[in-house]
């Protein structure tokens, strides 16, 4: 019988290895309501073990991507192990996805105004491996921003063979949340690596990054009492399970540093009486929010097909496997990346005011301890206003190539909670428009 089993689990691994995973393929489809180029594919970023990245690429403004006169947007999104579907359908993307008993397929996709894609081509991507489509192959796991650095390196390289004709465009990698991890890593690996002079990168957006844990963990209590979620006990308990967190990064045990971070993440909401903790004043009913109908429609077998994927997904918008993987490095700091990045790009960096999840407060804790010559002048200046047709939309700052942006009335997933105050403010970021 052990056998028998032996060589069932052999000719498995054969077909999965054998299944082909295509590196670009037209999915314009009447599904999709896009009448610019919609390709997605797969590239391949370790040979021995056949794990590949996914991406989808969309066409600048219903357009061609042979445009080589407006920015390529890589959009990185968090998690870690979270797939770019979440901003690709419910944020920034040229549609969203919504349920509908009327409808034959129980969805309908809706054309998006302020999707990004007006701004330049976009790619949505899904790494590190083992996040949305993407497949971690051979019982590969990353552990490490550093890992995923290389892999993304080997991605981007061969994208650009895949697509020469983005030779010629500014890059911008632009992300959220735990974007705040990779973007920095991924920026300084492109900017000191030779190789990669090719490329035109020109920028990068960060949007409520979570950069340094150990600044940015010890704040939920106080941010989360003074918003009313905590009480003056909880508030108290809170702030002991903070230093203990905070000891044990200092101590080198990342692991359980992580697991009071996200433990103190669940009890803020739910002594809050079940509050969304991307959003502290939202109360949404379960599955009824944009990222689980989108995560239902994705995993519609119609769906799949029309997307061309090569083997049918259990498809979740964010992987636990990839989440465990990583704990240890979730507690770790990338914040010594942000100088290099700070001084040769033009930088973002964008914080919704209502985000309980990587907040206001935690993005200053760490911001002012970046060893950066700028910090201190940008954070002296008083804010200014932002507005947009007449209304106050927003606080800026700006020193040099650094601007500092805070969203009102969003939260963690600012596109998705202010869509035209987002695209604007990544307008004003890309065209170089002033904000007053």
């Amino acid at each position: 019988m052990k056998s028998l089993l032996y060589l069932l689990a052999l000719v498995l691994v054969s077909q999965a290895l054998a299944v082909s995973f295509p590196e670009v393929q037209n999915v314009s489809d009447p599904l999709f309501p896009y009448a610019g180029d919609n390709f997605n594919g797969y590239i391949q970023v370790n040979n021995a073990t056949g794990s590949n990245i996914y991406y989808h690429l969309f066409g600048y403004n219903n357009g061609s991507i042979n445009n080589s006169q407006v920015p390529l947007l890589f959009w990185l999104q968090g998690g870690p192990g979270c797939g770019s579907e979440i901003a690709m359908y419910c944020e920034l993307g040229p549609y969203s996805v919504i349920a509908n008993a009327s409808s034959p397929t129980n969805y309908s996709l809706i054309p998006r105004n302020t999707s990004w894609t007006k701004l330049g081509h976009v790619v949505f991507v899904d790494q590190p491996i083992g996040s949305g489509f993407s497949a971690a192959q051979g019982g590969e796991a990353i552990n490490t921003t550093a890992q995923a650095a290389v892999q993304f390196q080997v991605f981007i390289a061969r994208f650009f063979q895949v697509f020469p004709q983005f030779l010629q465009n500014d890059v911008y990698l632009l992300g959220e949340s735990y974007a705040g991890h990779w973007i920095p890593a991924f920026a300084n690996y492109l900017l000191t690596n030779t190789s990669n002079s090719y490329i035109k990168l020109k920028g990068v957006g960060l949007g409520d990054a979570w950069v340094n844990p150990l600044y940015q963990t010890p704040v939920y209590s106080t941010f989360c009492y003074v918003v009313g979620l905590l009480n003056q006990k909880e508030r108290d308990y809170i702030k002991l399970l903070e230093m203990q967190s905070v000891q044990a990064m200092l101590a080198g045990d990342y692991v359980y540093g992580s697991l009071l971070s996200n433990y103190i993440l669940d009890y803020v909401c739910e002594a809050g009486g079940g509050c969304d903790e991307d959003n502290y004043r939202n109360y949404p009913p379960p599955g009824e929010d944009p990222v689980s109908i989108a995560q239902d429609f994705l995993n519609e077998a119609f769906v799949q097909q029309k997307l061309k994927l090569p083997i049918p997904y259990n498809f979740s918008m964010c992987s636990d496997a990839v989440g465990n993987d990583m704990l240890a490095d979730n507690s770790e700091s990338v914040a010594d990346k942000l100088p290099l990045v700070l001084n040769k790009l033009k930088t973002l960096i964008y914080v919704g005011q209502d985000d309980e999840n990587v907040n206001y407060e935690g993005i200053l804790a760490y911001f002012k301890r970046v060893r950066w010559e700028g910090v201190q002048d940008l954070l002296n200046q008083n804010k200014s206003m932002w507005t947009l047709n007449g209304d106050i939309v927003g606080y800026f700052k700006e020193t040099g190539n650094v601007t500092f942006v805070t969203v009102l009335k969003s939260g963690h997933l600012v596109p998705g909670d202010q869509p035209e105050p987002a695209f604007d403010m990544m307008n004003r970021f890309i065209n170089d428009l002033p904000f007053n």
